[in-house]
């Protein structure tokens, strides 16, 4: 019908205009997407804290208690009325002064909420230890001496995030490096273009004529 111009539209139209914008994004090839990431990740300069860096993506589970943390990742196995204020914080300290079934314990402690608390446990005593002795920076750190008394944990990801800032300062004077040479280079052509077009011979008439104009008349010598 005439007054209907609406069926007008095509379908097909009208599906790809109400599509929601999530399904725009997850339609872009990987590599877009892997672009984006990259973006979105933290940029480090040696002016990041070691606490910035060694605490990265770790989920702070210590604040939770130990009864919340069974019931959450056991279904409640090994609740007990005498552990409901015990933090989780504290249950990692000493384990087996609140769990004593032995495989209720080694259920928990195989589990990777329970490995990420152990995980942080060891990333805070480092940082403790390492603000200690002075190094609060990345900066610090590249030139600390006792590298070797933490766990490899840390010194693995300290030294990761250092070596990655030293790669990209190498590219970036290695760009800057190569910058120079094309400026240098377009001067000296520049400067090469100029000097043939401006020394000639003089012509009739006391005009001057250029090196290529030159050239052309003895490649194109004149009849008669």
């Amino acid at each position: 019908m005439p007054g209907n111009q609406a069926s007008a539209v095509p379908q097909g139209d009208v599906q790809r205009r109400a599509r929601p914008e999530s399904e725009d994004v997850t339609d872009q090839p990987a590599a877009t997407q892997i672009r984006l990431e990259e973006a979105r990740r933290t940029q480090w300069t040696m002016s990041s804290t070691v606490e910035d860096i060694l605490l990265e993506g770790s989920t702070n589970r210590n604040e939770m208690g130990l009864n919340d943390f069974l019931r959450s990742n056991l279904g409640g196995r090994g609740v007990v009325d005498t552990n409901e204020n015990v933090a989780m914080e504290m249950f990692v300290l000493r384990p087996t002064m609140f769990i004593n079934d032995s495989e209720i314990l080694g259920i928990i402690t195989a589990s990777p909420s329970y490995q990420e608390l152990e995980k942080r446990k060891i990333l805070l005593e480092a940082i403790y230890k390492l603000q200690h002795e002075g190094v609060h920076f990345l900066e610090q750190w590249k030139e600390h001496e006792g590298k070797n008394t933490v766990s490899p944990l840390v010194s693995e990801k300290l030294n990761g995030v250092l070596a990655q800032i030293q790669r990209e300062e190498k590219r970036e004077a290695n760009e800057r490096a190569m910058l120079r040479v094309c400026v240098q280079c377009e001067v000296t052509s520049c400067c090469g273009s100029s000097w043939r077009r401006g020394n000639g011979n003089e012509g009739e008439g006391g005009k001057t004529g250029t090196v290529m104009d030159v050239q052309r008349s003895w490649q194109n010598p004149r009849k008669g």
